[in-house]
């Protein structure tokens, strides 16, 4: 089974929210605002609609060569052990990190509950997770480090749709 954008697209207007069509991918925008940021994050549809992602967009940047990436590396590979669905990713070539939540839809349809679930998990924990990760970048804070912290996080988990 699929999903295709006019079904992406209902499940979004089920939950209220407010996207914006990608033209050059088969996908939506949605802006969003936590107690900790703005953010934006593309909902995508891949492989002929087996494959459904949300990926933050220009979410945090830590380039070769900073003089933090150690920390930064190593708060991100804490968050991608301790968290479920949410994983972090960081690239080489321009230093971006980008959340991402990824579901394979092989063989059954992904229901609104089920994506409201997705969408909610996925909005809170990146804005529980960007005060850390910023830490980090800014000052070489990380788990087990010196300021650094390895207790779960305190976040309230609020996050309100733009």
């Amino acid at each position: 089974m699929t999903c295709i954008l006019p079904d992406l697209r209902q499940m979004l207007e089920t939950e209220g929210l407010r996207y914006y069509l990608i033209p050059d991918q088969e996908g939506v925008l949605l802006n969003v605002r936590g107690t900790e940021g703005k953010y934006q994050f593309k909902i995508l549809l891949e492989l002929e609609g087996e494959f459904l992602q949300f990926k933050s967009v220009e979410y945090l940047y830590c380039p070769k060569g900073h003089p933090h990436l150690d920390a930064t590396l190593q708060v991100l590979g804490e968050a991608n052990y301790r968290l479920r669905l949410m994983k972090f990713g960081w690239d080489p070539v321009d230093g971006e990190i980008a959340a991402y939540a990824d579901v394979w839809m092989k063989d059954a349809v992904i229901t609104q509950g089920q994506f409201s679930q997705m969408a909610n998990v996925y909005m809170s924990i990146m804005d529980d997770e960007y005060p850390k990760i910023k830490a980090a970048i800014d000052s070489g804070t990380g788990p087990g480090g010196p300021g650094g912290s390895d207790d779960e996080d305190s976040g309230d988990g609020q996050v309100g749709w733009l």
